[in-house]
């Protein structure tokens, strides 16, 4: 029997109950990732297997992670001023790390971040499923007062309206380099079509971001044992993984709070996650991290890390 016969919504979340919905839903979400699949298999990215065509001897799933922050704004353009970089970051352009956030603010204050790790595929296959369902989602998510007109331009999608850019976040927005389940299947595949040892190849993926290079090279690494063949797990898709509050304080010099709320996914696969302080009297702008007052999302961003969870296998028949 085939590792995968149909593929899930990402983290196993549903966002329809059993029924014609949710069986529309699933079917066509199937078609959707099948179809991105099926492009890396037909371009022949060398050890990268289609998990609906083969059975065989899982090896190990491994969880690619690395940190949320735009690594380019830290190491290249704002190396020597992370005030800088931390303003620039706040534009959802820059978060090309496969993860994104909006920051709220009141009276110039932060007041809650949250982070987002899911594709403007996933919520497009949503809205030509159900588009009523999708202003539904908008509405618990971002703001009760979304309208349907909001989102749709000339009937179709659009992945950048207001309510998912300057107003909120539903999924990703960045798109230079692109932020897409697209995207990052094909770094995967890219991995897979490596046929040298990891060591040479440090000067051939010199990219700015942390999670571009890291995956074509952990995938490249993960292949060199003879036999051995890579693919997606199941379900597709990034998780938010981890986050740290260590040594953050509140306006009082004490540890802050637990503040971290998951909205969609699991734990160590949430889909969203949001940070806000609810009960303690203050707010996330004054909470200081390394001494430091929190005036952008981007200080929190730093200490969340997001991951892509990928099969070794091999035996394939």
């Amino acid at each position: 029997m085939a590792l995968v016969t149909s593929f899930g919504p990402p983290a196993g979340w549903r966002d329809f109950p059993d029924g014609p919905d949710g069986d529309a839903f699933k079917k066509n979400w199937h078609v959707q990732v099948s179809d991105l699949v099926d492009n890396l298999v037909i371009s022949g990215r060398g050890k990268l297997f289609d998990p609906r065509r083969y059975d065989a001897t899982v090896v190990a799933v491994r969880q690619l992670s690395w940190m949320g922050f735009p690594r380019a704004l830290h190491t290249v353009s704002e190396r020597d001023d992370r005030a800088a970089a931390f303003r620039l970051a706040e534009d959802r352009q820059s978060q090309a790390e496969y993860f994104e956030w909006h920051t709220t603010t009141e009276n110039g204050k932060v007041t809650k971040v949250t982070f987002s790790v899911e594709t403007p595929e996933y919520w497009t296959v949503l809205a030509e499923t159900d588009p009523d369902r999708l202003v539904q989602l908008y509405r618990r998510l971002v703001d009760n007062s979304v309208q349907r007109a909001d989102l749709f331009t000339g009937g179709v999608y659009d992945p950048q309206n207001k309510w998912n850019t300057e107003r909120g976040i539903v999924h990703f927005a960045c798109q230079f380099p692109q932020n897409s389940l697209g995207a990052v299947l094909g770094l995967v595949g890219a991995g897979a079509g490596l046929t040298e040892a990891r060591d040479n190849l440090a000067g051939r993926f010199a990219g700015e971001t942390s999670a571009d290079d890291y995956v074509v090279l952990e995938v490249g690494a993960l292949l060199r044992k003879r036999g051995h063949f890579v693919t997606v797990a199941d379900p597709v898709g990034f998780h938010i993984d981890g986050w740290d509050d260590t040594g953050w304080t509140a306006p009082d010099g004490s540890p802050v709070d637990d503040n971290w709320r998951i909205t969609r996914g699991r734990p160590g696969a949430a889909l969203r996650l949001e940070y806000e302080v609810r009960s303690a009297g203050y707010t996330v702008g004054d909470i200081r991290i390394g001494g430091r007052p929190v005036t952008h999302g981007g200080q929190l961003a730093e200490h969340v890390s997001v991951s892509l969870p990928v099969v070794v296998a091999k035996d394939l028949t």
